[in-house]
């Protein structure tokens, strides 16, 4: 185990755990993962980690004759980006949480890897010593690719969590994502809300929404917000998403105007636009179209 000075304890007792090997006066968090030594690391959590003993990679740690020592992590990342960067490149992406501890040696990242009732988890794009289409495992202390029988053991545990029927409907599914509206602005209130369903038994990542705003009596209005960002959506997981015409404004020319002034002079357009990472790792996108009277 290595202690920090401020009590922070690395969990390496009781549980696996890895070191993202690191030189010199620190390292970034993505050369760790991108090194070949430590790339294989996490793939191999993803289908190692038990429900009883999740697994933790561990990034500013090198070890020496004694044990380990910190170097320390440069350019620390956001947990946000931590997460972003995992589920572009894992299919089915992975649930993971982010934590640091510091003393006067410096930063060190763990990422801790849960059990994932999404097994077999692959490499949906190259990274470091990793290829795509490829399921790591963990054997004793030995990382290797995994065999036609073993990701059919990995396979028949899922079917047997989540059924024939809907394992199928899963991996064939056309419209892994359904989305659409389910309340439209109106007088008492001008807000619209849209929902966005994961239809599938795996989780889904990447998932963006963006409302846009077109009035077409007007074609020089137009009006984009943002909603949601590269957000992950467990297996069967809802999620409701809304723009309040009241509160937005826009800029015609130099001027800035109410959207709602606007809005109340004619019809208005409203398309919801979706995208997401697919199970073979590419960006989809899908939309949803409303109009509305002002």
């Amino acid at each position: 185990m290595v202690l920090l000075s401020n009590g922070c304890a690395l969990k390496s007792i009781a549980a696996r755990r890895e070191i993202a090997n690191s030189s010199g006066n620190g390292t970034t968090w993505i050369a760790a993962l991108k090194r070949p030594s430590s790339s294989k690391i996490y793939w191999h959590f993803a289908n190692t980690a038990t429900p009883e003993t999740p697994c933790f990679l561990i990034v500013g740690v090198e070890e020496v004759a004694t044990g380990y020592r910190v170097v320390g992590v440069a350019d620390e990342p956001r947990s946000e980006r931590i997460a972003q960067i995992l589920a572009e490149y894992t299919m089915p992406p992975v649930q993971v949480q982010y934590g640091r501890c510091k003393d006067d040696q410096g930063v060190v990242s763990v990422v801790t890897v849960r059990a994932s009732d999404a097994r077999p988890h692959w490499v949906s794009r190259d990274i470091g010593g990793v290829h795509r289409d490829t399921v790591y495992l963990r054997r004793d202390k030995i990382v290797g690719v995994a065999s036609m029988s073993e990701i059919e053991a990995m396979m028949l545990q899922k079917q047997a969590r989540l059924g024939l029927g809907r394992l199928i409907e899963t991996a064939l599914s056309d419209a892994p994502i359904q989305t659409g509206f389910v309340s439209l602005p109106r007088q008492s209130h001008w807000r619209a809300t849209a929902r966005i369903t994961n239809g599938t038994a795996e989780p889904i990542s990447g998932v963006s929404a963006t409302f846009d705003v077109r009035l077409p009596a007007q074609p020089q209005v137009f009006y984009r917000r943002s909603v949601l960002v590269d957000a992950t959506l467990a297996a069967s997981e809802s999620r409701e998403i809304e723009i309040d015409l009241d509160k937005e404004s826009i800029f015609i020319g130099t001027e800035r105007a109410s959207l709602r002034t606007r809005v109340d002079q004619g019809w208005v357009d409203l398309t919801l636009h979706v995208q997401y990472r697919d199970r073979e790792g590419f960006i989809k996108a899908i939309e949803s179209k409303a109009k509305v009277s002002g």
